[in-house]
């Protein structure tokens, strides 16, 4: 009978210090099976909420792309109204500066009626000459000569600060 409690109790012993020796691994194994597992979680977690952020950016720089798109639209459309604006502008500042070189040439012919021909000049003074030099296209200042009862008149007239409407007035 003692044979066989030894027997019982050495291999209730081993049994025992079997399960000892095995349960430490399993006890770790769980333990680490539920470290990884909750850490499974927060990354799972982590991911959501890093798919979540990345939707939102990726929306709000499509919405930035839209308003800059819309900003684009609307600065073209200023620039095509100033462009135009510009253009005309131009236009009729043109027609204006040819209207006026038109006047002022026309002004030149009337200038050329009223100073006297080098037909004249020579007939009334044989020896002379007359240096006429406009500045713009036509003088403010003119000369003028004439023979009146034997007599020869001859006028240099200035018309310095008055340009040519003086000089036609004078």
């Amino acid at each position: 009978f003692f044979e066989t409690s030894f027997i019982i109790s050495n291999t209730f012993l081993v049994l025992l210090v079997f399960l000892s020796i095995i349960s430490i691994p399993v006890s770790m194994s769980i333990l680490l099976a539920r470290d990884f597992a909750k850490t499974r979680k927060n990354l799972e977690k982590k991911l959501a909420e890093v798919e979540t952020l990345s939707a939102k950016t990726l929306e709000q720089e499509q919405e930035k792309q839209k308003i800059l798109e819309t900003q684009k639209e609307v600065l073209e459309v200023q620039v095509n109204e100033r462009t135009a604006e510009i253009v005309e502008q131009k236009t009729i500042i043109e027609r204006k500066n040819k209207d006026i070189t038109d006047s002022i040439d026309y002004a030149k012919t009337i200038q050329k009626a009223i100073l006297p021909t080098n037909a004249f000049r020579k007939k009334v003074f044989p020896d002379s000459f007359v240096l006429f030099k406009p500045k713009d296209i036509v003088s403010g200042d003119f000369y003028w000569l004439a023979e009146k009862n034997g007599k020869r008149i001859v006028a240099a007239c200035d018309c310095t600060g008055h340009g040519v409407p003086g000089a036609l007035m004078s």
